[in-house]
């Protein structure tokens, strides 16, 4: 688990150096958001929330199917591990 790889869609290069407006032809007049300054606090604040996995390029079905089911078992234990984490001095408090 990490931070993005990749910055979130409107901090992409395509967008800040403004290259979207050839793709997009709206004319000369058209307002066109200024990317370099845009903030998206909603989608920034999911972003930093979001769970990061590597990437398996390549991987087999069976490496993704492991990797599935260790899910499901983390998940299925969620709680009794969150506790015994919170009773124990790994928490960091």
């Amino acid at each position: 688990m990490s931070a993005p790889r990749y910055p979130l869609l409107h901090q992409q290069p395509f967008f800040t150096e403004g290259h979207f407006k050839t793709i997009a032809r709206l004319g000369d007049g058209f307002p066109y958001p200024d990317y370099r300054k845009a903030t998206l606090p909603g989608t920034e604040a999911v972003n930093r929330e979001l769970l990061r996995l590597p990437l398996f390029l390549g991987a087999g079905r069976e490496t993704v199917d492991r990797y599935a089911d260790a899910f499901g078992k983390i998940i299925a234990h969620a709680p009794k591990v969150l506790a015994k984490w919170k009773d124990s001095s790994y928490n960091g408090e």
